[in-house]
C-alpha cells in the first residue's frame, strides 16, 4: 500500500493498523 516511511509516520497520526 504505502511505503514503510509513510506508513510509520501515518500510523502514528492515523488510526490505521500496522
Amino acid at each position: 500500500m504505502l511505503p514503510a516511511t509513510v506508513l510509520q509516520s501515518n500510523a502514528l497520526d492515523t488510526p490505521f493498523p500496522s
